[in-house]
């Protein structure tokens, strides 16, 4: 696969992942966001809490401007996802809808 077909087949991806996440989304009227802190060497040291519950609307228009990376929509209804966001660096996050119950 030539650069111009990869970045196409990439977008395409990206574009997909905004559609899938707006629609998980409007499943619920708020989100919580975390996002997951990492140490230096790139390994997982737990969450940290963004944003309590906020409408649906605005958790949108937070990740607007993000290429939404990879999308996984957990059973109990919290969504996992990676992003990049404008200023080129990945971040991953955990979205929980107001009626989890861990």
């Amino acid at each position: 696969m030539n650069l111009k077909m990869l970045c196409h087949h990439l977008k395409k991806i990206d574009v997909d992942n905004n559609h899938k996440l707006k629609d998980y989304l409007n499943q619920n009227e708020t989100w919580e966001i975390h996002q997951v802190k990492k140490d230096n060497n790139g390994i997982e040291q737990g969450l940290k809490k963004l944003f309590p519950q906020i409408p649906t609307v605005l958790v949108i228009d937070f990740f607007a401007s993000n290429s939404i990376d990879e999308l996984n929509l957990m059973r109990d209804g919290r969504i996992a996802l990676k992003a990049t966001g404008i200023d080129d660096v990945q971040w991953s996050y955990l979205l929980i809808p107001s009626q989890f119950i861990p």
